[in-house]
């Protein structure tokens, strides 16, 4: 059952990927984190037009203006992913966009899956939802749980990157 679920997941990952195409998913992953840069970046430029509005405290305008020009980024580089998808697809290249998006998608659930099952095996031991018995049966828990044990740090390195850089 836990393999079924699992699969399941991953499968929704691959389709959802794979429907999207290479190019948005890149462009997704690349809104989080240019979204955020360029938000706290360049929050000054959406300040004036914010002060016409409200008239909020610093910090408040401050969060304000990053949170518009986050929006704004976003939605210039989903606009740029949808122009590219368009570009690709009339070159007859297509099918490796949709393929390249399959396996990031793919990928993406993976590693999300391989977080959630991180954090609830620091519950369960606890808790015991899930037999061990559950657990080595299954083709997938044990694959999938290795996969955040290796990017967590990384991740915690990029978070300690960008709160050094937001101090500067």
């Amino acid at each position: 059952m836990l393999d079924i679920i699992l699969a399941a997941l991953l499968i929704i990952g691959i389709i959802r990927g794979f429907l999207k195409g290479f190019i948005f998913e890149v462009a997704i992953l690349g809104v989080f984190f240019l979204g955020m840069w360029a938000g706290f970046k360049f929050a000054g430029f959406a300040t004036p037009y914010v002060l016409k509005v409200i008239k909020p405290d610093p910090q408040t305008l401050y969060y304000i203006s990053s949170f518009i020009m986050f929006l704004v980024i976003s939605t210039a580089v989903i606009l740029l992913a949808k122009l590219f998808t368009g570009l690709v697809n009339m070159a007859a290249l297509g099918i490796f966009n949709k393929l390249g998006g399959a396996i990031l998608g793919g990928m993406k659930y993976a590693l999300v899956l391989s977080i959630v099952i991180f954090y609830f095996n620091k519950l369960d031991t606890k808790y015991k939802w899930l037999s061990p018995d559950v657990k080595a049966e299954s083709y997938l828990y044990y694959p999938l749980a290795k996969i955040s044990p290796f990017v967590l740090p990384v991740i915690e390195g990029a978070k300690d990157k960008w709160d050094q850089f937001k101090s500067e």
